[in-house]
């Protein structure tokens, strides 16, 4: 009979959630653009985990976006805005959507392609059932893109990412997050970024 493998030795409570805590904050290494396009040029392997990802990675583009507009915070000041700890005005994808539309950061389409990437991204994660890209009201959502054709009329992206719902979604998130990882580089007024696919190529 084989001997038991080594159990790890047991962390206290608290350690082991602070850990959740910090690895929720941890970002991916690499270009994030890069990554998501690869998941949109990528013909398989599109799964309800990469979508959470994906829009926690927008989420974070938008976060940085906004505070390259602010005065400078002190870390309390950044956690009383941002922390779902603390209940922060700011710490949800939905309220950062509306306060970033509310600073000029971007116009009425990208403000609604960033929507339907929230709704999308909620329902992957509290849907009761097994559901993927393949579910008729997820590939329904995933048409509701703006910038999925004029991606496509620029030739940014070609006719089989479009007729994909998953590769779709993972085109738009690309963009999305470019867009919003160009406002603090950005040297231009605060006002509304143009609503043109075109902008990502300039």
């Amino acid at each position: 009979m084989s001997k038991p493998t080594k159990q790890p030795q047991p962390v206290g409570r608290e350690t082991a959630l602070r850990g959740l805590k910090q690895l929720m904050k941890e970002r991916p290494e690499g270009n994030a653009v890069s990554v998501l396009m690869g998941k949109a040029l990528a013909t398989t392997g599109h799964n309800r985990g990469d979508a959470l990802a994906a829009v926690s990675v927008i989420d974070d583009a938008l976060q940085d976006a906004i505070k390259s507009r602010l005065v400078a915070l002190s870390s309390d000041q950044d956690r009383e805005l941002f922390s779902d700890g603390v209940n922060g005005p700011l710490s949800t994808f939905s309220n950062k959507i509306k306060f970033g539309y509310a600073l000029g950061l971007y116009g009425k389409l990208i403000r609604a392609d960033l929507d339907s990437m929230r709704h999308i991204r909620n329902a992957f994660a509290h849907a009761k059932l097994n559901v993927d890209f393949k579910t008729k009201e997820i590939s329904q959502a995933c048409s509701l893109f703006h910038y999925t054709y004029a991606m496509w009329e620029e030739k940014m992206v070609t006719q089989d990412i479009i007729e994909n719902p998953a590769r779709r979604f993972f085109a738009i998130a690309a963009l999305l997050t470019f867009c919003c990882q160009q406002v603090p580089r950005t040297k231009e007024p605060l006002g509304a970024l143009p609503d043109r696919a075109s902008w990502w190529m300039s």
